[in-house]
């Protein structure tokens, strides 16, 4: 949908709960108007940061966002009181930050093809997460926090930059799906993790 045809749904306001948009440059504040919204799915070019004024799409359940200059970690989208599917990936972001008082209703997040460098041990505060997408970023080990996701059932860590496959994932005892394809593990680690999990490491 372009920004022209964006305008012209304003009418129709009121009845249009998704939105799939190609935004370069700026991301209209009219966004905002469209107070019924539930899916919102952006694709950016030339956008490095996204506004604040999302924290009044209230009624949003699943955003997906894919920026490739975005640099500047959004953590008001952490705010949305009914948001349960997140989605930023391709982008430029190094850091993750989840601020404190989370919504409690995310059970889906996707940080895939990122730049992002380590987990921080604030992603407990995600305490209903039951995804959690991670692949092809630069991280090499989990903080001691995470095993507070204890409603974690997929994890998916695929190209990162882990040696060691983290044992303390065995804790979790509702995580059914975990993949570790295409790290670092030195042959010793893949024979000491297939044997001791029966898993098999690519």
């Amino acid at each position: 949908m372009s920004l022209k045809i964006l305008k012209e749904a304003l009418n129709k306001k009121n009845e249009i709960t998704s939105l799939q948009l190609k935004l370069s440059k700026e991301i209209p504040y009219e966004i905002s108007a469209f107070e019924n919204l539930e899916s919102l799915s952006l694709l950016l070019s030339q956008i490095n940061q996204i506004p604040d004024w999302f924290k009044e799409l209230k009624n949003l359940k699943s955003l997906t966002i894919y920026a490739p200059e975005l640099n500047v970690f959004p953590q008001h989208l952490f705010k949305l009181s009914q948001i349960k599917s997140l989605t930023l990936s391709q982008t430029q972001l190094q850091q993750m930050s989840i601020p404190p008082g989370s919504t409690k209703t995310i059970e889906s997040l996707n940080l895939s093809r990122n730049q992002l460098n380590n987990i921080n041990s604030d992603i407990s505060e995600l305490e209903n997460l039951k995804t959690l997408f991670l692949s092809h970023n630069l991280i090499s080990k989990l903080p001691p926090s995470f095993l507070e996701l204890k409603n974690l059932v997929r994890l998916n860590l695929d190209h990162n930059q882990f040696t060691r496959f983290p044992d303390e994932l065995s804790k979790l005892h509702h995580l059914k799906n975990v993949s570790f394809d295409g790290n670092l593990f030195p042959k010793e680690e893949k024979e000491r993790v297939e044997k001791k999990f029966t898993l098999i490491i690519n």
